[in-house]
Parts: C-alpha cells; sequence; structure tokens
C-alpha cells in the first residue's frame, strides 16, 4: 500500500504548487530571491559610485590586504556547492562519494584555519 503512494503515476503534475502550503513557499521564494537581487544590485551599485570617493583619505589598497581575495571567493562560492552535493550523495545513498565531497569540506575549513594562524 505504501509503495503505491510513491508511486510518480499518484502525483500531481506540478507537486510543488498542488497545495496552498506549496504554492505559498514557492512564491515566498521568489518574493526571497527578488529582494536578494535588490540588496545586492544596491551593494554593488554604491561601491561602483563610490569606489574612487577617497577625497584627500587612503585608497582602499593601502588600508586592505587584497593579496588572497581570489581565492577565499572561489573557496566560498565552491562550499555550497560541495554541500549540494553531500545533501545528493546522501539522498541517494552513495556514502563513499559522500564521504569524499565531506573530507574536501574539512579540507577547506583547515585551509582558512591555516591563513589566520
Amino acid at each position: 500500500m505504501a509503495d503505491d503512494m510513491l508511486k510518480s503515476t499518484n502525483l500531481p503534475q506540478n507537486p510543488e504548487r498542488a497545495t496552498l502550503e506549496g504554492r505559498n513557499k514557492f512564491m515566498g521564494f521568489w518574493f526571497f530571491l527578488g529582494g536578494e537581487t535588490v540588496l545586492f544590485a544596491s551593494l554593488f551599485g554604491t561601491y561602483l559610485a563610490l569606489k574612487n570617493s577617497t577625497v584627500d583619505g587612503p585608497a582602499a589598497n593601502e588600508i586592505f590586504g587584497l593579496e588572497l581575495v581570489f581565492i577565499m571567493t572561489i573557496v566560498l562560492l565552491t562550499s555550497s556547492l560541495t554541500s549540494v552535493y553531500a545533501m545528493y550523495h546522501m539522498k541517494t545513498t552513495i556514502l563513499k562519494n559522500a564521504a569524499l565531497v565531506r573530507n574536501y569540506r574539512g579540507i577547506r575549513s583547515n585551509l582558512f584555519r591555516l591563513r589566520n594562524l
């Protein structure tokens, strides 16, 4: 009986929109995404408008050390991707690949610890 409930023939065409709760979550996701877009657009716009407005003060490269910014940005962006891979593999019970992703995340966190020494 429980196996019959899990077959794809019993599911609606768009299950995320089949109930009021699902429709609310769907709309909430798009409102959140729109809000994040506005937030980051305003941050980038502010940066572009003010990046050369230092008057007579020091420039950004004189204040901040930007040597490892690109590397740290790439590591940060890949962290969410590794989380998605780990969840996918745990869901499909491929534990060997999930362990590899977990080990990569451990190595990444150790890199941050070494950088802060």
